[in-house]
C-alpha cells in the first residue's frame, strides 16, 4: 500500500463501499475482438493493482497488459468515486495511447454490476464500459466503442482474477 493509501472508503460516504470491488492485486486476461485497426484482433495478459488513496475518496487503478503478439506493453491508470452530488460513479481512463476517457455510471447491486459510459463532445461517439463480479475474486468487463451512428468500432473483454485483497 503506498503512503497515501487509505485501509478503505470514506465512511461518510457509503456508496464508495462499491468500490471495495476493484480493490487488489488482479491477473488479467484480455481480447480485443477483431476490428479495422486490428483485424485480427488480439490477446493480452497482465496483472492489475488498485488500491484506495486520498483518504478513502478514490480507487486507483494501474494495468500493464502484455500482448501475444510483438505490439508494445499498453498501460492504463483509472481512478473511480461516487459523486454524491450527481449521484454517479465517476471514472477517469488513462491509457498509455493518450486517450483519457470520462465516464458516469451506475451499481445494480442485484447483478454485481458497475455500468459507465463516456461520450465524445467531438465525434459524437461513445464508450461503454460494464464490470460484473458475479463470483469473489472474479471481475468480467467490457468495453464497447461505438460512433455516432452506433456502429461498432472496438470491443474488448476481459477477465480479473484476484491474487491478493
Amino acid at each position: 500500500m503506498g503512503a497515501d493509501a487509505a485501509r478503505g472508503p470514506a465512511k461518510d460516504v457509503p456508496e464508495l463501499q462499491v468500490l471495495e470491488h476493484w480493490v487488489g492485486t488482479w491477473d488479467d486476461d484480455v481480447t480485443f475482438k477483431p476490428n479495422a485497426d486490428l483485424p485480427r484482433g488480439r490477446h493480452a495478459k497482465g496483472s492489475v493493482t488498485a488500491d484506495w488513496i486520498l483518504d478513502g475518496r478514490f480507487v486507483q487503478q494501474s494495468a500493464t497488459l502484455e500482448p501475444d503478439d510483438d505490439a508494445p506493453a499498453m498501460k492504463v491508470t483509472m481512478l473511480m468515486t461516487y459523486d454524491a452530488q450527481k449521484k454517479v460513479y465517476r471514472s477517469w481512463m488513462f491509457f498509455s495511447s493518450g486517450v483519457v476517457r470520462e465516464l458516469e455510471g451506475q451499481w445494480d447491486a442485484k447483478s454485481r454490476a458497475m455500468t459507465s459510459t463516456s461520450r465524445d463532445a467531438q465525434t459524437g461517439g461513445t464508450m461503454t464500459v460494464t464490470a460484473t463480479f458475479a463470483e469473489d475474486g472474479v471481475e468480467r468487463w467490457t468495453i464497447v466503442e461505438k460512433d455516432r451512428d452506433a456502429k461498432v468500432l472496438a470491443e474488448i473483454t476481459g477477465t480479473n482474477t484476484r491474487r491478493r485483497k
